[in-house]
């Protein structure tokens, strides 16, 4: 029969470990380097179910896969199962584009409108006719900020519960707030609109914070969020709530990322609700350039001639020094699957502005640029534009996927990670070289965790 090493794998060296990181099954492992070179010279030799033990568990963990595996058809696979899969209707709604904050970066327009209850009753009319297709309900709440409108919330909430009562499917929601609002209050009347997870960003320290992300009339908001987080934290005893702390890294961010990162450990992060994610600010530009440069600014802040994944690696650290061993997990695991499909390439993934308008992508709300894919209509029907619609949810062509196929990191992106980059804009090789990097630092920087990365003998004993 036969074996190989998956395609799908990484390798690292260090202290006589090889380190294996598997995107294929997002899983690691190290290894003695005498016992990995023995294993790999005899890969031919290798029968159905193996006496040796060590061999048998990386077949398990399919580090090694039969001579006879497709992987890239296996990929492919994935790709379907992800991205046209019918388990969820995952809905993103917006009950306003208006915003109590200013953000110097937010690429939004900050419409001062709501939804009307004739769009609500729409969109209830929508799910009650598309739920039976799906395994269960999504609700994503955005913005604008979604908390300017609660009743909207709360009177859809308890629609939505009501249809999947009645369909008997499950019904979950989250919310992306900038947490001004979400005081305790506030939070319990959330609670009952089934909301679990909330990302809320905080961008720094309150002299940094405050000057990017401040009210419409230019007061700080740093406090205020804190104090709600510090309040729902102690007057909270459910694990089942947690939040998700985004740092939007500009230089001036990036600088002061360490102090925050301290201040949100010794706080937040030894409770395993708690979790930090950090992205690149955007600012809505068109410029293919605009992240790499900022990259390429941030690195010089860990010093003259630091490489893409030595950057992103420091910053991880910086991130990820958390105590608590099912935190620790459940970021890792967080991470590496942000490098999966966006929602905006899935197709049972459907995004409602404020007056019924379907759109794909959140961060491209554009009428004139395939921002948006069709019009929901009073009866619950949705009018979608297929031509539109394709550029999204469909993958590249085949000559950019034959590069995709060379990539170890295709299981996670499935050639469309970002579809506005890879589709709507157009693929770029260094885009997908700071996404590897990314990815690659993140296991290294996880790899030091034994509770993560284990060595495959001591798996055994």
């Amino acid at each position: 029969m036969g074996y190989k090493l998956s395609k799908y794998l990484y390798e690292d060296e260090k202290e006589g470990y090889v380190f294996l990181y598997n995107t294929y099954k997002v899983d690691m492992l190290k290894i003695k380097k005498p016992l990995f070179e023995a294993i790999k010279e005899n890969l031919s030799d290798i029968k159905e179910n193996p006496e040796n033990p060590v061999i048998a568990k990386l077949i398990e963990k399919r580090y090694l896969v039969e001579d006879s595996v497709n992987e890239d058809r296996e990929g492919d696979l994935m790709y379907l199962k992800t991205c046209h899969s019918n388990k969820q209707l995952l809905l993103t709604i917006l009950p306003t584009e208006g915003c109590n904050f200013r953000c110097e970066y937010c690429y939004e327009e900050h419409k001062q409108n709501k939804m009307s209850e004739e769009t609500q009753e729409a969109l209830i009319k929508f799910v009650r006719k598309n739920l039976k297709y799906y395994g269960g309900l999504s609700v994503s709440w955005f913005g604008g900020e979604p908390l300017l409108y609660p009743e909207i919330i709360e009177h859809l909430s308890e629609e939505f519960k009501k249809i999947c009562k009645n369909f008997k499917k499950p019904y979950t929601a989250i919310m992306t707030t900038n947490g001004y609002l979400l005081d305790y209050d506030m939070f319990c009347r959330m609670k009952k609109c089934n909301v679990t997870n909330y990302q809320i960003t905080i961008d720094g320290p309150a002299e940094v914070h405050d000057k990017q992300r401040f009210l419409a009339g230019g007061q700080p908001t740093y406090d205020k969020i804190i104090s709600n987080l510090t309040d729902i934290k102690e007057k909270e005893k459910s694990k089942f709530y947690t939040f998700s702390l985004r740092t939007n890294l500009t230089v001036q961010s990036a600088k002061a990322y360490p102090k925050l990162a301290q201040f949100l450990k010794d706080n937040f992060f030894v409770d395993g609700r708690f979790t930090p994610r950090v992205r690149i600010a955007w600012n809505g530009t068109n410029d293919a350039d605009y992240e790499k440069n900022i990259i390429s600014d941030i690195s010089s802040i860990f010093g003259e001639g630091s490489s893409l994944e030595q950057t992103q690696e420091n910053l991880q650290k910086s991130m990820y020094g958390i105590t608590d061993e099912n935190a620790l997990r459940k970021n890792f695991n967080e991470i590496m699957f942000a490098h999966y499909p966006c929602y905006a390439a899935k197709a049972n993934s459907f995004i409602f502005g404020p007056d019924g308008r379907l759109f794909k992508c959140t961060v491209h709300f554009d009428d004139s640029k395939d921002g948006v894919a069709g019009y929901l209509k009073p009866d619950g029907h949705l009018e979608v534009n297929d031509t539109i619609d394709a550029k999204w949810i469909t993958q590249m062509t085949a000559k950019d996927k034959g590069k995709c196929y060379d990539c170890k990191a295709y299981p996670l992106c499935q050639g469309v990670g970002c579809p506005y980059k890879m589709s709507v804009r157009g693929r770029r090789d260094d885009e997908c070289e700071a996404k590897v990097a990314e990815i690659i630092s993140t296991f290294r920087v996880f790899s030091s965790n034994e509770k993560i990365c284990a060595d495959v003998e001591e798996m055994l004993a």
